[in-house]
C-alpha cells in the first residue's frame, strides 16, 4: 500500500492539511482583492457597465478582434495611407494592452471554472 493519503471525493483531508489549504485560500483571497483594487484604480473600471453601457461599446470578440489585428497590420505596414490624426504609437500600445487583457481574462475564467469545480465538489461532499 501507498504512503500517500488519498484526497480524492470521499476522502477528507488531515487536519493539518486542511488547516494549510485553509490559509493558503485566505492568502489567495487577500492578494486577489489587493490586486483587483489595483486593477480598478489603473483602469478606471470601479464601477460595473450597465446594459445600455454594454450595448453602445464595440466588443472584441473573435471577428472583431482579428479585425483590430488585422487593421493594425495594415496600418504599420502601409504608414503613408494612415489619415494624419492617426497615432500608430498610441494604436500600438493599445492594441498590446488589449492583447494583456484579453489573456487576463481568459486566464481568470480558467481559474474561476477550476475554483467553480471545487466548490462543487467540497459543496458535495458536505
Amino acid at each position: 500500500m501507498s504512503n500517500q493519503k488519498n484526497t480524492s471525493a470521499g476522502h477528507s483531508p488531515s487536519t493539518s492539511q486542511q488547516k494549510d489549504l485553509d490559509a493558503i485560500i485566505r492568502e489567495l483571497i487577500a492578494e486577489l482583492e489587493s490586486k483587483m483594487h489595483f486593477f480598478i484604480e489603473e483602469e478606471n473600471v470601479e464601477n460595473n457597465l450597465t446594459g445600455k453601457d454594454r450595448r453602445r461599446l464595440f466588443s472584441a470578440g473573435v471577428r472583431n478582434y482579428g479585425f483590430i489585428d488585422k487593421a493594425f497590420d495594415i496600418a504599420r505596414d502601409n504608414p503613408d495611407f494612415m489619415p494624419p490624426h492617426f497615432d500608430a504609437i498610441a494604436l500600438n500600445a493599445n492594441l498590446r494592452q488589449l492583447e494583456d487583457l484579453r489573456q487576463l481574462m481568459l486566464t481568470l475564467q480558467q481559474f474561476l471554472q477550476l475554483v467553480t469545480s471545487a466548490f462543487m465538489l467540497k459543496a458535495d461532499f458536505c
